[in-house]
């Protein structure tokens, strides 16, 4: 309950801030993101779509579920963001500006038949965090468009983030079994990334672009996590150019799309692929400080490949996507598949 009268709090606050904004549109977008590990609650529905795909040998745990509550305002160009846009070279005057605020939580677990075989696993984490989250489009040229997006993140990894008691809470009323956690010890999180992408515009019909081409460079630094990465996504559909790209889960299963209220059928099919150069992650390597023996030696280079569809009316969208994750540390036995849906609601 607390977790949702803070939640609840956040939301309230976000909206007044942009309440003196003088861009128009009104309302928003609220999404609901639910991740989880390919043997879990999706799976009855969706192995059967994807396995046959993207391949069934994979690991029993790991990113184990998620979830993100997200609200994005219509409005544009908030005042605040103004003096910091005009000391920002790189981008252009006509940039739109959107932000969105959400708050999520994870819990990242170990196989736990290898661990009990005696074998090395990552420790148990949970992680709740709030994140602000802004996107920066420049005007469409031509075919092609420009959308760099920033995101900050504030949380605590460890007890205080409540993931073993949302686990054992969820298994409870599931009538499953919940051993106990040895997990990272609490620690304050800070995290900051920023990724810059290119859309390309490959194919029109019936006045609509169909075909988009994005690839993509990012990099994100804190004591959770801290990587460049390269990527790029391929995606066909309609009305495309009312949102700004497909969804991209990264390291985290969360994503935005920013799209665009209106009375439109959205529709698209994607595929896509990211690697990362990894420098630090926080729940592969332990806490910061202190060496409690909970780590295991992450991967250097890591990367993904995802597929997944969209479908709705504006920006009231179903979203899944399917992940298909390289092993993240050197005694991982096979690689990770995870699922997410998200439910976007415009008003």
């Amino acid at each position: 309950m607390h977790t949702v009268a803070g939640l609840m709090a956040l939301l309230g606050l976000s909206a007044h801030a942009y309440g003196d904004d003088a861009t128009g549109a009104k309302g928003g977008v609220v999404q609901f993101e639910i991740g989880n590990e390919d043997r879990g609650v999706f799976a009855p529905v969706f192995e059967p779509l994807f396995d046959n795909t993207m391949g069934e040998n994979t690991s029993d745990g790991h990113l184990s579920w998620s979830w993100r509550l997200a609200y994005t305002p219509h409005r544009t160009n908030p005042k605040w963001f103004r003096p910091i846009h005009d000391n920002i070279p790189w981008l252009s005057e006509q940039a739109t500006v959107r932000t969105s605020s959400s708050l999520q939580q994870y819990a990242f677990m170990p196989d736990e038949t290898r661990q009990n075989a005696g074998l090395k696993e990552r420790p148990h984490a949970g992680f709740l965090a709030y994140e602000e989250r802004i996107s920066l489009a420049d005007p469409m040229s031509e075919h092609t468009q420009r959308v760099d997006t920033l995101a900050m993140t504030v949380g605590i990894v460890g007890p205080l983030s409540g993931g073993e008691k949302m686990h054992k809470l969820s298994h409870n009323l599931t009538g499953l079994s919940s051993a106990s956690w040895n997990q990272l010890d609490n620690e304050p999180v800070l995290n900051v990334s920023y990724d810059h992408a290119r859309r390309f515009l490959l194919l029109k019909s019936q006045a609509q672009e169909n075909l988009e081409f994005m690839p993509y460079a990012g990099a994100a630094v804190g004591n959770a996590l801290t990587y460049g990465a390269v990527g790029a996504t391929l995606r066909l559909g309609a009305h495309l150019t009312q949102d700004n790209g497909s969804q991209r889960p990264g390291p985290l299963l969360n994503s935005n799309t920013f799209a665009r209220k209106g009375d439109y059928l959205a529709w698209n099919v994607f595929l896509g692929t990211e690697g990362r150069v990894v420098a630090r992650n926080l729940f592969l390597d332990g806490n910061t400080f202190g060496d409690d023996g909970l780590s295991v030696d992450k991967k250097t280079f890591v990367y993904d490949v995802q597929a997944g569809f969209e479908i709705g009316w504006g920006a009231s969208r179903f979203t899944v996507v399917n992940l298909w994750r390289d092993k993240e540390f050197k005694t991982q036995s096979d690689p990770d598949q995870l699922l997410k849906a998200s439910f976007s609601y415009s008003f």
